[in-house]
């Protein structure tokens, strides 16, 4: 829904259509019963009568962090300090451990894989949002990590990661050059 609310903003944007009223609504339902309140991350499964199917994840809350900058600044950066405060680091590299309030599980394609709980998808979604709200010492511990376990290949000016394919290139492409950043 925050890709769907990151659309109907940019939309706006760019053709001078004023969607405040949904995007407020839009942002206003989301922490009313999207955040879990002990963690600040987002439950990603939820029923139609409200109730969560998963415990709070940050591959979730680190897309959604992303994409609602676009559309709701302060909901991004509320976001994505719940997604920071599941950064565990150790000698300079940091990563995002997946779930939140002792919940673990063994993650899905939306948290990529999941290894001693940390997340490779949270950790490279981490990246937009830690360098979009001047969180510089978490972006660069991230970064360390990306660079080191994504494989990087420099050629000239141009980076790739052997790790992750065309979509993780197209992923880090996004997460490293762009948002979460409202036209101000």
């Amino acid at each position: 829904m925050a890709a769907v609310a990151a659309a109907i903003a940019v939309h706006g944007r760019a053709t001078g259509a004023d969607h405040s009223a949904v995007l407020a609504h839009w942002a206003r339902q989301v922490r009313a019963v999207q955040i879990d309140p002990g963690t600040g991350l987002v439950l990603q499964r939820m029923g139609a009568d409200g109730r969560a199917h998963d415990a709070p994840r940050a591959s979730g809350t680190g897309l959604a962090a992303y994409f609602a900058g676009f559309a709701d600044r302060a909901l991004a950066e509320q976001l994505a300090t719940g997604l920071f405060r599941e950064e565990r680091s150790v000698l300079g590299f940091g990563a995002i451990h997946e779930y939140g309030g002792g919940s673990d599980g063994p993650g899905d394609i939306d948290s990529g894989p999941v290894i001693l709980g940390i997340s490779v998808s949270a950790t490279a979604f981490a990246l937009a949002p830690a360098h979009a709200f001047g969180h510089r010492d978490v972006f660069t511990r991230i970064f360390r990590t990306t660079d080191l376990t994504g494989l990087p290949l420099r050629s000239g000016n141009r980076l790739r990661f052997a790790n992750g394919g065309a979509i993780g290139n197209a992923l880090l492409l996004a997460f490293l050059t762009s948002g979460p950043e409202l036209a101000r």
